[in-house]
């Protein structure tokens, strides 16, 4: 048996059998499928979830310095800038004042270092490894550079002239201007107590009492948020027991709560075995209240819980 299609006009347009008959069902289909949307929007009942538009992604939960350093940097152009050296952190209030770029030279020789500021960075890039800067590659060019040595003597004034060279804003300035700095910002956090992330890094921890701690494992920082960063702690036996070993389990403290040991390599924590057992989990809201008064020293970190924990998994397998 034929069917007919027939125009708007009335005239016949097209004969067939099976086939045609298909190619209407098809038809009739699309057609109920975009009255039923149009329905739902009149409606307001949400499109199904194979037609939302995508979720924003979660708050930022931090990146390990183990995993930032090494990270190539170019800018929007794709013109590449540099490589990510190292980090420099105001242990007196816990802020990452600089990403330290390492830049041109070869084969580390004649390689300038650059400081800039963390807001500079952005990991919103297409490729795994790569970091990307707004900056032109002429201005990057002129950018200023130190040496490893001055670069732990930037003070103020210094770090003023970095910050506005990038057309960033210095965080004492911000506080200064009245706007909403992170806690503890202060005109002698900006002078001096710089370190080094990678002198952080392996460095012992003890109490008051001389009793160790543990062991600084990484550092947790976040690049859109670089007012506080976290010491990550790999404890020692007398905290964790024989019972749980010491490589399963990892704390977080801020920087800030770190103090340098008189005459000796090791860094002083002070805090009792209690505040470790019973520390909270590090959540995204711990960024911000960490630095408020009375806030915990420590909060428990669990590995795999951020992004990409390359630097806990190695140090486990030690």
């Amino acid at each position: 048996m034929e069917i007919e299609v027939v125009s708007a006009d009335g005239q016949i347009v097209k004969k067939g059998g099976a086939k045609v008959r298909h190619l209407v069902g098809i038809a009739l289909v699309l057609t109920a499928s975009l009255s039923s949307s149009v329905a739902q929007l009149s409606n307001g009942e949400p499109p199904p979830p194979s037609e939302r538009k995508h979720e924003v992604p979660p708050a930022d939960p931090g990146m390990l310095a183990r995993n930032l350093v090494g990270n190539r940097v170019q800018n929007n152009r794709g013109d590449e800038l540099g490589v990510v050296s190292d980090l420099l952190i105001n242990a007196r209030s816990s802020r990452v004042e600089y990403i330290v770029i390492s830049t041109g030279g070869f084969a580390k020789i004649g390689r300038k270092l650059k400081p800039i500021p963390p807001g500079m960075l952005s990991t919103a890039t297409a490729m795994r490894g790569v970091l990307a800067a707004d900056i032109s590659l002429e201005r990057w060019r002129t950018a200023p550079t130190f040496t490893r040595a001055s670069l732990l003597k930037l003070g103020d004034q210094a770090g003023r002239r970095i910050y506005d060279y990038y057309q960033q804003t210095w965080p004492v300035q911000a506080a200064q201007a009245g706007t909403k700095p992170a806690p503890g910002i202060s005109q002698s956090d900006a002078n001096g107590a710089l370190k080094f992330g990678s002198d952080l890094i392996g460095r012992l921890l003890q109490d008051r009492q001389g009793r160790k701690v543990g062991r600084i494992s990484d550092l947790l920082i976040q690049l859109g948020n670089p007012q506080t960063s976290f010491a990550i702690i790999r404890p020692g036996l007398s905290l964790t027991g024989p019972d749980k070993p010491a490589s399963r389990q990892f704390f977080a403290t801020p920087l800030k709560n770190l103090k340098e040991s008189a005459g000796s390599e090791k860094l002083i924590l002070d805090a009792t075995p209690a505040q470790f057992q019973q520390a909270r989990p590090l959540e995204n809201s711990t960024w911000t209240t960490a630095p408020l008064a009375g806030a915990p020293k420590i909060f428990r970190y669990q590995p795999g819980e951020q992004s990409e924990n390359r630097g806990l998994s190695i140090l486990t397998q030690q």
